[in-house]
């Protein structure tokens, strides 16, 4: 299994992917909110070379930003999760993670989020 964390942003998102093990699977990377973006996100995720089943992802709800992406990734039939920030914030501090304010952080954060579900 393969879990994908989202953060979500005005113009541009960041998405890393962890496995069973917490090994960082997929670097932080950003992408572009539009196709091109969501394209480059679809390449990382066929490079794991897997059943579409065996990856859950992430993505904070934040705003109406996170409506593109998600629609995009359920229409090739992903199994998308939106979480609330007041969630994330929760986890956050439970596990006491990170100290300073990291898109790159907040990825991975939501990755390990869902795995711990």
């Amino acid at each position: 299994m393969y879990y994908v964390g989202i953060d979500i942003a005005k113009r541009s998102h960041v998405a890393c992917i962890i496995n069973e093990s917490n090994q960082l699977v997929v670097k932080p990377f950003s992408f572009v909110n539009h196709y091109e973006g969501f394209q480059k996100l679809l390449t990382k995720l066929q490079s794991l070379e897997c059943l579409k089943e065996e990856v859950l992802i992430g993505i904070k709800a934040t705003g109406m930003l996170f409506e593109n992406i998600y629609r995009y990734l359920r229409s090739l039939s992903y199994y998308v999760v939106l979480l609330n920030p007041y969630q994330t914030a929760n986890f956050e501090r439970w596990i006491q993670w990170k100290k300073v304010k990291s898109d790159n952080i907040d990825a991975k954060m939501i990755a390990a989020l869902l795995k711990s579900v």
